[in-house]
């Protein structure tokens, strides 16, 4: 491995000199870590304030340490390694932030590893409510619970650009989970989040995205009470009158609330798409005291709930290609007869124990009946749509819900939403949920494998399970030629986060290559990405090329380094010189990063860089 890239190409010093400098955005990188070691990913001591300097080997203590005393700007990282943490983390210097492609980054070591459980007031606290700081900020990969009567995490007014993701937070006392006060730009995904109360408040703030969530209320809900999954709010001062706008909520999964989804004084541009909602005392409940209505959209949702599915005032609405199953009262009520939706139709209704629809106080018992009386719903069905389960909203086999979508080609996935979770061209199915992708028996969240004492530790984690019987853990030497080590048994179905970990104790001290294999109750099977532990004793970062040669058409990069994350540039070189490729990638301990080459490279010698805060590895490899 050459770090000196110019010792390559000395006729392009003085290009790499000035690529490198423009790439010292990259910052300051801080590390944090508590009182204890066990189960730490990116640090070699323990925590101290006073000693530390923010390094790997010597870290602080708190996070709120680092963000009291330290200047924090675009790029910068703040890696939070494994622990138990009680202090609150408030962003409310106007001087913190990143910008636009260049955040700055809270990053822990796992949800079930970085734990602040914090017992005074909010967790996670972003912004003074004036100018225009701490904006582009990012978390990712923590676990923040709060106590108190307070919410877990706050984004002031002022702000914009705040990303939650891949994190958890649990709200056991009256507050919501995450609120954004006049806060756009934002978003949540792949997090969960537990509370007694609200799950995401969102007032006065548009363009947020809410994706791929699992929001659960920490009891059933009580009758009559305001407890919302979702609720994006506008309001008619404040100072000045703000709508939420192009708000995004998709591929959620809601449960328990009296409110599943909450809209009001609405503005335009808003969708909510492959969301299941169930147990709930309504869907999507939609208040606009103001009676500006505006064109939003409803559409491939699933919904179970005990009063209305959607209730409310949806003039200019789109509500097309969902499932709404009541069970005690109507799968729609529009309380006067002047606010009906623009488009209604390709829907599923099943109301066992109440109506269809309720109309300005005119119930509808059948779908012929309320088609009669909105001209409306030309295509819709009524019937059972066959749902897994109370709790489960997938569809079954014999489901009417197959292929029977209106035609639609901006919805190209699924509840699930990640390839190869896609829905078909044609043929779509009613619903979040594609039974065509039913056969596929996981949902992986990652797969990682990390030396420690005794061997080497092969964790990974499921966010579902569909039939799925076992997974086989394998070890390759050369990253091609893979042997069993493990067998594991899986969890049949299952719809909630697993976490499963085994040891390789019979692992050598040489680089070793491991993958997952998922084997179906039917026998079929696939594959994980392939993940790379260093030879023991690798100082430095470990980088290695696979497969070397290859056919020109793509190349895996492995990397290894005491940190899990880590924030890189990779670009192409031909044998003269010549900038083929470049990029910024997050690169994953252990990993392999994929890179697709936009035209297939012709036979040659060619080298990859990487370029990593001050530091520049180039690797040579062959496409043959």
């Amino acid at each position: 491995m050459n770090k000196n890239f110019t010792s390559i190409f000395p006729h392009f010093s003085l290009f790499v000199i000035c690529f490198c400098a423009h790439l010292s955005a990259f910052s300051a990188t801080w590390y944090v870590n508590d009182g204890a070691t066990i189960g730490d990913v990116y640090c070699s001591a323990v925590g101290n304030n006073s000693a530390g300097t923010g390094s790997a080997s010597q870290p602080y203590l708190t996070v709120s340490y680092v963000i009291s005393n330290k200047v924090l700007g675009a790029n910068d990282i703040v890696y939070i390694d494994a622990g138990n943490y009680n202090e609150g983390w408030a962003l409310n210097s106007n001087a913190d932030g990143g910008t636009n492609g260049s955040p700055l980054t809270f990053q822990g070591a796992g949800v079930g590893l970085t734990k602040n459980i914090y017992t005074s007031s909010q967790g996670i606290a972003i912004g003074n409510g004036s100018g225009s700081g701490n904006s582009y900020i990012t978390f990712r990969d923590v676990y923040v619970e709060t106590t108190q009567n307070v919410n877990t995490a706050y984004v002031n007014a002022g702000t914009s650009n705040i990303i939650f993701s891949s994190c958890s937070f649990k709200c056991v006392a009256s507050g919501a989970a995450i609120v954004f006060m006049t806060a756009s730009n934002c978003s949540v995904n792949s997090c969960t989040i537990s509370t007694v109360y609200n799950g995401i408040d969102s007032y006065n703030s548009s363009n947020q995205i809410f994706d791929g969530n699992t929001i659960t209320h920490a009891s059933a809900y009580t009758a009559g009470q305001n407890h919302l999954g979702i609720i994006i709010e506008g309001t008619t001062s404040f100072p000045a009158p703000y709508l939420a706008d192009n708000c995004r909520l998709s591929s959620n999964r809601i449960s328990g609330f009296n409110y599943g989804f909450d809209i009001q004084q609405e503005g335009t541009g808003n969708t909510w798409v492959n969301n299941f909602v169930w147990a709930c005392e309504y869907g999507l409940f939609c208040v606009n005291s103001t009676g500006s209505h505006a064109t939003n959209t409803f559409k491939f949702n699933s919904i179970r709930s005990d009063k209305d599915c959607i209730y409310g005032a949806c003039l200019s609405w789109t509500i097309q290609n969902n499932i709404f199953y009541s069970t005690a009262r109507n799968c729609l009520n529009f309380p006067d007869n002047s606010n009906d939706p623009t488009t209604l139709n390709y829907n599923i209704y099943y109301a066992p124990s109440g109506y269809i629809a309720n109309r300005n106080g005119s119930n509808y018992s059948t779908l012929a009946a309320w088609k009669a009386a909105l001209s409306k719903d030309a295509n819709s069905l009524s019937a059972d749509p066959l749902y897994t389960s109370a709790t489960v909203l997938d569809i079954t086999v014999g489901s009417p819900a197959i292929g029977a979508a209106g035609a639609d080609g901006t919805v190209t996935d699924d509840v699930r939403r990640n390839p190869p979770y896609v829905r078909p061209t044609n043929n779509k199915d009613i619903g979040a949920f594609q039974y065509s992708n039913a056969v596929l028996p996981i949902e992986l969240l990652f797969f990682n494998a990390a030396r420690v004492s005794g061997g080497n530790s092969l964790y990974w984690s499921t966010a579902s399970e569909i039939n799925n019987d076992y997974f086989t853990v394998e070890r390759s030497t050369d990253g091609v030629h893979f042997t069993n080590i493990a067998v594991v048994q899986g969890a049949g179905t299952s719809y909630a986060v697993l976490n499963y970990e085994i040891l390789d104790a019979d692992a050598t001290a040489q680089m070793v290559y491991y993958r997952l294999k998922q084997t179906d109750a039917d026998g079929s099977s696939s594959y994980s990405k392939i993940v790379l532990i260093a030879a023991q004793g690798t100082s430095d970062a470990v980088f290695s090329l696979y497969p070397n040669p290859c056919d020109g058409s793509a190349i895996s990069l492995f990397f290894s380094l005491p940190v899990k994350r880590s924030a890189c540039t990779v670009v192409l070189y031909d044998a003269l010189g010549q900038l083929l490729f470049s990029q910024i990638v997050w690169l994953d301990k252990g990993v392999a990063l994929p890179l697709q080459f936009e035209k297939q490279l012709a036979r040659g010698i060619y080298f990859i860089s990487v370029q990593m805060q001050q530091e520049l590895y180039t690797l040579k490899f062959v496409v043959e």
